[in-house]
């Protein structure tokens, strides 16, 4: 696996490549009655883009990614398949306490990269309102509640809409020696920061910085538990 990264504040970009020998191709579940396996070299390629910036005294995240993968094999054309995904993120600080409020909206498309129909490609469409709770700069405690609009394209008879909530906690378990100065803690506290605007003086851009960092909760890294409960309708 081969990744590539560039970090220039408030925009990030993440690109990957790599390969892979897959015994089971297909996902086929084991059992006396399985077909058999099909088994191809694969490639992955991907990228990701993550901006944050200040709007309407909060800030917001926006993340587009995409992720596709291709399997050496002509007769499983319908695994050749991308991952097209949106997030974005809008949370206000509450006064001067470590708690935002705001809405999201996110959505997801797997296509079929060679055939018609993709194996197990679906869209999922969601809005949430968000409530986050920072017991620290490496504890985020996120609460979010909502709908959820899935679309499942090789058997519509599992599509649903719903509601759906989440509780999610993000946690640093383990750091490099030299904590924040370390390179890889850098970058994913670091990328917190937006500036949209230039400073007027020392004193507004400690105000600016401060605002932010409230408003916007931590990437999750390098540790996060997420517990999702959806209703289906």
């Amino acid at each position: 696996m081969v990744r590539g990264d560039a970090y220039a504040s408030p925009t990030t970009v993440t690109a990957e490549a790599g390969a892979e020998g897959d015994t089971n191709v297909q996902r086929v579940e084991t059992g006396p009655s399985s077909e058999a396996r099909v088994g191809a070299p694969a490639a992955r390629v991907g990228a990701k883009v993550d901006h944050r910036g200040a709007i309407w005294r909060g800030g917001y995240a926006l993340q587009l990614s995409t992720l596709a993968r291709l399997v050496a094999d002509s007769e499983t054309r319908s695994e050749n398949v991308a991952l097209l995904a949106g997030d974005l993120r809008w949370l206000r600080a509450i006064g001067s306490r470590p708690v935002s409020a705001g809405a999201g909206i996110t959505a997801a498309d797997a296509i079929s990269l060679t055939s018609e129909t993709g194996a197990r490609t679906f869209t999922n469409l969601g809005a949430d309102a968000l409530l986050v709770l920072r017991g620290s700069e490496t504890r985020v405690l996120t609460f979010a509640a909502g709908v959820r609009r899935f679309t499942y394209k090789p058997d519509h008879g599992y599509d649903w809409i719903g509601p759906a909530a989440s509780a999610r906690i993000d946690l640093t378990l383990w750091e490099p020696a030299g904590g924040r100065g370390a390179s890889s803690s850098r970058r994913c506290s670091g990328s917190r920061r937006a500036h949209t605007t230039a400073p007027r003086s020392r004193a507004h851009a400690r105000a600016m910085r401060r605002r932010i960092r409230t408003a916007l909760p931590a990437p999750p890294c390098p540790a996060a538990i997420a517990i999702t409960a959806p209703a289906s309708s």
